[in-house]
């Protein structure tokens, strides 16, 4: 009976420490905010480490057109603009392609756009 305890005590404590390192992985960095943003490029931090950070959080902004000009009057450069626009447009193509399925992997949803009568024979949605 002490055997089983033992080696029952064991498979937890194992089993513990196989949860425990993958808890500590799912953390990601908070998205700086825009005046962040802004206050980074005021300190001169490089353009590759702002984008890295913005990278490193999985940060998406929809940033209007006039939005992007004051950015740029304030000083954020045009390498970093670029990189947050490209997040959001790539943020859109993943969720418009799990929206409404890729038929080149078989998801079912090949006629949620167009009637099946319509769909050309090779159409992807991307």
């Amino acid at each position: 009976m002490e055997f089983a305890a033992r080696a029952l005590a064991i498979v937890v404590a194992f089993a513990v420490l196989a949860v425990l390192p993958g808890c500590a992985g799912t953390q990601r960095r908070p998205a700086p905010s825009l005046d962040e943003i802004v206050q980074m490029s005021a300190d001169g931090i490089s353009d590759e480490e702002i984008i890295l950070q913005l990278n490193e959080s999985g940060a998406v902004y929809q940033l209007s057109a006039s939005k992007i000009v004051e950015l740029s009057s304030q000083g954020v450069s045009k390498p970093v603009l670029d990189a947050m626009q490209q997040a959001y447009i790539d943020y859109v193509r993943r969720r418009e392609r799990l929206m409404y399925g890729d038929p080149f992997w078989g998801y079912p949803c090949v006629g949620c756009r167009y009637p099946y009568w319509r769909v050309p024979p090779y159409y992807f949605p991307y």
